[in-house]
């Protein structure tokens, strides 16, 4: 659900061109399978509208590195 999400898609594509990132950890060439903290799980379960914080882990050709992510759902965003 929240992978093929919107907000979690542009998101990615934020990280995938942030040169701050890039400098730290290479060119970005993935990302963990599961996000975590307990940010994630109420983004994912729960329909109420508010923002929810979890970590991320991106995978660069340097180093990893544990990304904290916020993503908000809006009253009128429907669980995707």
């Amino acid at each position: 659900m929240l992978k093929t999400s919107k907000a979690y898609q542009d998101e990615i594509e934020i990280l995938k061109i942030d040169g701050s990132l890039k400098a730290e950890i290479g060119t970005v060439r993935g990302f963990g399978l599961f996000p975590s903290g307990f940010g994630f799980l109420d983004y994912a379960f729960n329909t109420r509208p508010g923002p929810a914080t979890f970590i991320i882990t991106v995978r660069g050709s340097q180093a990893y590195k544990d990304v904290e992510m916020t993503l908000d759902r809006t009253p009128y965003s429907p669980m995707e």
